[in-house]
Parts: structure tokens; sequence; C-alpha cells
């Protein structure tokens, strides 16, 4: 569960490969988020991982990042 206008921070940079499975789930965390006017910041894509999200259009849902720190900074 997420507070109203929550904000999370997704760090990817140890997963290397996602399946359908984990694009439902970044589906799933998305609309809880969103259905509570939060915002989802993800930092560490690997360029396979980034690619499968724009791919399937999933990317345009979050807000990336190249650090941590530059997504602290980019969600407040």
């Amino acid at each position: 569960m997420i507070a109203p206008s929550g904000k999370i921070l997704l760090d990817l940079s140890g997963v290397t490969f996602m399946s359908s499975a984990g694009l439902r789930t970044m589906v799933v965390i998305y609309r809880q988020v969103a259905g509570n006017k939060g915002k989802i910041g993800l930092t560490g894509l690997s360029e396979d991982v980034e690619d499968t999200m724009a791919a399937t259009g999933f990317l345009r849902f979050f807000s990336v990042f190249e650090t941590a720190e530059a997504a602290m900074e980019g969600l407040k």
C-alpha cells in the first residue's frame, strides 16, 4: 500500500531480464501508486530491460532516472 501522494523509487540495477510476469508486477505497482496520486521513479535499468519496457509501452508509465540521487530529486 502506498500513502496518498506517496513516492516510490525502484532500483532495477540487479534486474537483467524482465518476463511478462515482471511487466505485470510493474503494472500492478503503477496502478496502486497512480490510484493514490503518487509517483514512481525507476533507476538502474539495463539496456535489455529498458528496451523491453519501451517496446511494450510500459516505459511511458514511469519516470526513468540515471541515478538514485537524480530520482529522489526528480520525484519531489
